[in-house]
C-alpha cells in the first residue's frame, strides 16, 4: 500500500474505488474487506482477531459458509 505521502494523498481514495469495484464484480465482500483491513491494520496486534471475525468459523458463521465467487483471485490478495 502506498503511503499519503507517495501517493500525493489520492492512494486512499483510488483504493476505496477498487475495493467497491471488486464487490460489484462479485468478489466476496468480507474478503474484500480483509483487504482494506490488511492495508491499514495488517502490523497491528489486533490484525489476527479482527481477520477471524471478519471471514468467520465455517462451523458456526453463515458468511464463512457462503460460496465464494472469484476467491481465488481475492485470496492472493492482489486487485490486479
Amino acid at each position: 500500500m502506498l503511503s499519503a505521502l507517495e501517493g500525493g494523498g489520492t492512494w486512499y481514495p483510488r483504493e476505496k474505488i477498487r475495493s467497491a469495484r471488486k464487490k460489484l464484480q462479485g468478489y466476496n465482500p468480507a474478503h474484500v474487506m480483509l483487504i482494506d483491513l490488511r492495508n491499514g491494520h495488517e502490523r497491528s496486534q489486533e490484525f489476527p482477531v479482527l481477520k477471524s471475525i471478519l471471514i468467520g468459523d465455517k462451523k458456526i458463521n453463515k458468511r464463512a459458509q457462503v460460496t465464494k465467487n472469484k476467491s481465488s483471485q481475492v485470496t492472493n490478495y492482489s486487485f490486479t
